[in-house]
Parts: structure tokens; C-alpha cells; sequence
């Protein structure tokens, strides 16, 4: 069911509202012309940015690498 193509077209449309919405917000913060347009580009890319890798970790099991990569006992290895 999660991947019938109405489903996928429905998520689709809600993350492309979400990024508009975010593009939205950039434009209104009150500065010149050319400080608004680097909002409008970047909060929408660093919010699909991190959505990516949201899912990612959710595809594929990154959380369990990352929480290896992160690992207290590594660093304390590094640290000794």
C-alpha cells in the first residue's frame, strides 16, 4: 500500500509544499533584495539535504554506521 503511485504522488506534492513553504519563510525575512534570495535557495536545499539523508538512514540502516562511526569507544580509542 505505501507504495501505490497515489500514495507516491500524494508525499511527492506534501515534500515539494514543505520546500515551497520554506522558500516562502527565506523570502520574507526582512532584508534587501539580494539577502533574501540566499534564504529562499539555502533553507530549502539544507532542509532537502537533510530530508535525503533522513531517508537514506531509513532505506538502507546508515543510523546503525553512523552510530558506529560515532561511537564513544572509538573517540576514546582516538583520544588514548
Amino acid at each position: 500500500m505505501a507504495e501505490h503511485p497515489l500514495n507516491l504522488a500524494i508525499r511527492f506534492l506534501l515534500e515539494i509544499t514543505g520546500l515551497v513553504g520554506f522558500a516562502l519563510w527565506g523570502w520574507h525575512t526582512p532584508s534587501v533584495l539580494w539577502a533574501r534570495v540566499l534564504p529562499v535557495i539555502a533553507v530549502p536545499l539544507i532542509a532537502a539535504t537533510a530530508w535525503g539523508f533522513h531517508a537514506l538512514a531509513i532505506v538502507y540502516g546508515v543510523v546503525v554506521v553512523l552510530q558506529n562511526i560515532v561511537s564513544y569507544e572509538r573517540w576514546k580509542r582516538l583520544i588514548t
